[in-house]
């Protein structure tokens, strides 16, 4: 397997960016997919990217861990962290139920309170 290099950013602005684009993608994917519910009805591509963008939505918080709690804090920013720890060490017993109600509950907010970080870090 090659070797991927990443590109290390520790500018906030550009991790709240990835959590934004992140959410629009997993928006289309469900449209993609004809919807939640054919999304979440067996396992396929789409259902796996959603939770690949997840696990990339929880490792952006973690970086951003001290940065963004006191400036939106009505935002469970520790669940989503640990959303990600849950994708990457329990991979074959993510609960669908929970992904569910982060793609029905969840994203619509954080997508709102990453909008107002970012402008808060981009001026």
């Amino acid at each position: 397997m090659k070797r991927i290099a990443s590109l290390p950013s520790d500018e906030p602005a550009r991790r709240l960016a990835d959590i934004i684009h992140a959410i629009g993608l997993i928006e289309d994917y469900v449209r993609q997919a004809g919807g939640l519910d054919a999304l979440m009805t067996v396992e396929n591509a789409y259902h796996d990217a959603v939770e690949r963008r997840l696990l990339i939505i929880a490792e952006a918080v973690t970086k951003l861990r001290g940065q963004i709690e006191t400036l939106e804090p009505d935002i469970p920013w520790r669940d989503i962290r640990q959303t990600g720890n849950v994708i990457r060490h329990n991979y074959d017993g993510v609960n669908d139920a929970v992904i569910r109600s982060i793609l029905e509950q969840d994203l619509a907010p954080l997508r709102a309170a990453c909008e107002r970080l970012l402008k808060h870090f981009s001026t």
